[in-house]
């Protein structure tokens, strides 16, 4: 999906996801010119609690860069210059920890049936103005929406200027409003924690949690409005389940594992990539299973719908 004369930057640093870009330099080189590619190293001391910092040794590349590919350790989606090269109109695929059977795999997926599944939810999400969100573990959270802001459609479809997304690739996400949304989201995986943990909302932010969740707060509140509510999404990726059992199975892989099909996550600290107005140096991801949806007591049985399309 490279255009003629476009350049093409592939990002990696010394993280375990570095076979992978160096590989995709080599195939890139083989296929479009060294003169048009370019291999760019980063964070060599990257901070660990910092998700998408900025990225200055990478401003002037990615002012130049077409395509962005960076199979690396952690993320550059909600990275500022992340941001402005897509404004310009750069295609970013963002890899955070991607192993290459994962990489392999998502080569199989079906794009476009993820893309008709994400098309219909921005449709119905589009008619709403909040939407509450309950589970069997006890979530039972409602967040504003403003119609306004753009949904970002994730099935893996990297032609369209301005686009940013991940491989493994399978949501639908939203940035609801920052200074809103109010009740409690217990949450299974995410990066940092282990099992069952619950945070509770007041005004967008975190303003309660329990002892398991202590860890993920206490690293969001190092920084400026990283307990704000910063995203809604839901995974509508049919290849990837919730398989706990499974030996590839890995309950803090927050990139694969927000795509589940059938899941929904949220997310804290950075909005601004999704079109919101918080800017943080962090955005972290917390994933909810069998998340059911309704507005003002009125199901709304999405679900249903997309186990339709794969029938």
């Amino acid at each position: 999906q490279v255009r003629p004369g476009e350049r093409i930057l592939v990002v990696t640093d010394e993280g375990p996801t570095k076979r992978i870009a160096q590989a995709s330099y080599e195939e890139a080189v083989d296929m479009y010119g060294r003169d048009r590619v370019e291999l760019l190293r980063i964070w060599k001391d990257r901070p660990v609690d910092i998700s998408s910092p900025p990225l200055p040794e990478a401003r002037q590349s990615f002012e130049y860069a077409d395509v962005i590919i960076a199979p690396i350790w952690g993320s550059i989606s909600h990275s500022p210059e992340t941001v402005e090269a897509r404004k310009r109109g750069a295609r970013v695929v963002s890899m955070p920890g991607t192993r290459p059977s994962m990489f392999a795999r998502s080569m199989s997926f079906d794009r476009n049936l993820i893309n008709q599944m994400g098309l219909y939810l921005a449709d119905e999400i589009r008619k709403l103005g909040e939407i509450t969100i309950k589970s069997s573990k006890g979530t039972d959270v409602t967040l504003y929406l403003d119609r306004q802001r753009p949904q970002l459609i994730d099935a893996g479809d990297f032609s369209k200027p301005g686009y940013g997304g991940n491989i493994p690739f399978g949501e639908l996400a939203i940035a609801p409003v920052e200074t809103k949304g109010h009740g409690k989201v217990v949450f299974s995986l995410s990066e940092l924690t282990i099992g069952d943990c619950t945070v509770y909302l007041g005004d967008g932010k975190i303003v309660a949690f329990d002892e398991k969740a202590k860890s993920l707060v206490d690293l969001l509140r190092r920084f400026k409005n990283g307990d704000a509510i910063a995203e809604f999404a839901i995974g509508i990726n049919p290849w990837i389940k919730y398989q706990p059992d499974d030996p590839e199975f890995n309950p803090y892989d927050t990139v694969v594992n927000e795509k589940i099909y059938g899941t929904c996550h949220v997310a804290f600290g950075n909005s601004v990539s999704f079109g919101g107005v918080n800017y943080c140096i962090t955005h972290r991801d917390v994933v909810i299973l069998e998340p059911t949806y309704s507005i003002r007591g009125r199901k709304l049985n999405w679900k249903m719908s997309l186990d339709r399309m794969l029938a």
